[in-house]
């Protein structure tokens, strides 16, 4: 049996610098949403469901 994790279980742990977006978002839509708010720590991913699905680094993004 799978627990369900939703986004707002992760966020507070995280932080408030992070943003969502959808699962299938365009890197290029995530590398835009870091360049244009330096301040952003995070960004989670969500299924249509808005479940936490996964997470997309600043240091993943620069490997």
């Amino acid at each position: 049996m799978s627990a369900t994790l939703m986004v707002k279980d992760v966020h507070p742990i995280h932080g408030t610098a992070a943003v969502t977006v959808d699962e299938n978002a365009l890197l290029k839509s995530v590398i835009s949403i870091y360049a244009t708010n330096p301040g952003i720590k995070g960004i989670f991913l969500t299924d249509a469901q808005n479940r936490f699905t996964g997470m997309v680094s600043r240091l993943a993004i620069q490997k």
